[in-house]
């Protein structure tokens, strides 16, 4: 029953850490609830996720940093671009280097872990406070696949909170931070490379390109839908991918099966729905045009795609924490606007959702995350 405490602690403390909670005049304690916020969630992930699908592939790489220097693994791997080669794995350059960091702090494969999952948490949460009603947003995330990756695909998720932060940088138009927040992420996992074209949104300054960008991201969700349930791209040549192996490999059989993610997609039409019906750039209208939004519905196109190119699968993870932290405050805003009583059940019917997924959560336990925990004493090396 290790989610019912773990939940309700998280959800305790991002309240206790809202700027427009009961301590919103007291920093001191606002900070204190979020640094326990960031621990408890990194420790859920952190040191309970030895289940997960790549965890031995993760204490593996780090192994084999433990029992070499640094010299001697830069004769065996050479730098190319951002990444280390040899003539069989690839590792990204930050990731390793982060490694190293890990055992020269004299930390185990726990306090590895655990590390990884203090910085994707602590962006995740720098992020989280930038919207209101934090709170509701946890509870979306905690029941989210974005937040049970972050003990599987451990560097990038490390990326994509990194990532997910810089988005601000978009906002106040500085390219300067937002490429080189983008780089170190790509230092992690090179897929985040893919998301420096988001820069291109500081040109939005008026209605008409604004109408111009709402209706392109309608037109490509919309033809995502379509490729999702056709079978055009069944037949695409896997071969010269990177995930071209594990399309072979029984234990990722269920890959090639992945459906429509029907819930997102309901979101998102809602999205453009009340978007369309607002119409307008105020930054404090939950529907105004911004980076966060965009990342919402590209996180939907990738996510559908995926359905048959199996690949983009992960390209849509990058998005899943803007989704996570974007739907709560969306739902927050459209309840408490002027035509609450007509988003009133809107909201009511996605929180209950969310609530009985977290209800489940707690009475199953989940499968993975949580099921098995290292001990405290595995975090450092003996």
């Amino acid at each position: 029953m290790i989610w019912l405490p773990f939940g309700l602690i998280c959800i305790l403390l991002s309240i206790l850490g809202s700027p427009q909670g009961l301590f919103k005049d007291n920093a001191l304690i606002r900070s204190i609830a979020v640094s326990l916020l960031v621990v408890a969630l990194s420790y859920m992930t952190g040191m309970g996720g030895q289940l997960s699908t790549d965890h031995e592939a993760y204490v593996n790489i780090y192994r084999h940093v433990e029992s070499t220097s640094f010299s001697h693994f830069l004769d065996t791997f050479k730098l190319r671009g951002l990444s280390f080669k040899s003539e069989e794995y690839r590792y990204e350059f930050g990731f390793i280097i982060f490694c190293f960091v890990c055992k020269w702090l004299g930390l185990g494969v726990a306090g590895y872990f655990l590390l990884a999952s203090l910085i994707t948490n602590v962006f995740a949460i720098k992020t989280l406070y930038r919207f209101k009603y934090p709170a509701f947003c946890i509870l979306i995330f905690i029941t989210s696949r974005a937040f049970l990756q972050e003990a599987n695909i451990v560097r990038q998720t490390m990326a994509i909170s990194i990532f997910a932060y810089a988005l601000k940088y978009i906002e106040s138009r500085d390219f300067k931070r937002y490429a080189l927040w983008v780089l170190l992420a790509s230092t992690l996992h090179t897929s985040i490379f893919l998301t420096l074209p988001l820069y291109l949104l500081v040109f939005v300054k008026n209605e008409k390109h604004e109408r111009l960008c709402f209706f392109g991201l309608l037109g490509l969700w919309l033809l995502s839908l379509f490729f999702a349930h056709s079978n055009l791209f069944l037949n695409i040549n896997l071969d010269a991918t990177t995930y071209s192996q594990l399309m072979e490999d029984s234990e990722f059989e269920h890959f090639k099966e992945l459906t429509i993610n029907y819930r997102y997609n309901i979101f998102i039409a809602l999205l453009f729905f009340f978007y369309y019906y607002h119409r307008t750039i105020s930054k404090h209208n939950p529907f105004g045009f911004n980076p966060y939004l965009v990342c919402t519905v590209l996180g939907a196109v990738f996510c559908n795609l995926s359905v048959n190119v199996f690949y983009l699968y992960r390209i849509s993870l990058i998005f899943d924490i803007i989704y996570c932290f974007y739907l709560g405050t969306a739902l927050q805003g459209m309840r408490f606007s002027q035509d609450n009583n007509k988003y009133s059940l809107l909201f009511i019917a996605i929180f209950a959702f969310k609530l009985v997924t977290f209800i489940k959560n707690c009475l199953a336990d989940n499968e993975v995350i949580g099921a098995s925990f290292y001990s405290i004493s595995d975090i450092f090396l003996s």
